[in-house]
């Protein structure tokens, strides 16, 4: 019988060290990328999806770049008390404000009311999930 058991604990460590080995491609996927991998894969797949002509895209992925680096250099900053927390949110959506003015003046007026049309289908679907996540907990 105590065989038996020891066998069962070597089959369960074999078997828990197994999926670790296939969670680790996964967790790969995750990396953090650089501000300007980040800029690209975004222009990218603006450029796709509002079809935006080469001109747009070089101005874009430049607009992207900075946009991109200005947020890193908010990760990059220590846990701050709640004042400094709110000065920074401030900060972050006067950037944001210029940025979309950016992409404003870079996009056709029908390429920029589809742009606004997803950002605020993505903010409804996070407010929902946010929502349902209350519910769930409370």
């Amino acid at each position: 019988m105590k065989k038996y058991m020891i066998l069962l604990a070597i089959v369960c460590i074999a078997a828990m060290g197994q999926a670790q080995t296939q969670a680790q491609p996964a967790a790969a996927k995750k990396e953090m990328k650089t501000p300007d991998e980040r800029a690209m894969q975004h222009t990218k797949k603006m450029t796709e999806r509002y079809q935006l002509n080469p001109s747009q895209s070089e101005r874009l992925l430049q607009v992207n770049r900075e946009h991109a680096q200005n947020n890193a250099s908010f990760k990059k900053e220590e846990e701050a008390s709640k004042e400094e927390r709110k000065a920074r949110r401030e900060q972050r959506k006067a950037l944001h404000q210029k940025y979309l003015e950016q992409v404003k003046s870079i996009m056709t007026a029908e390429q920029f009311a589809a742009f606004e049309k997803d950002v605020n289908d993505r903010k409804a679907k996070r407010a929902e999930a946010r929502k349902a996540k209350k519910a769930s907990e409370g």
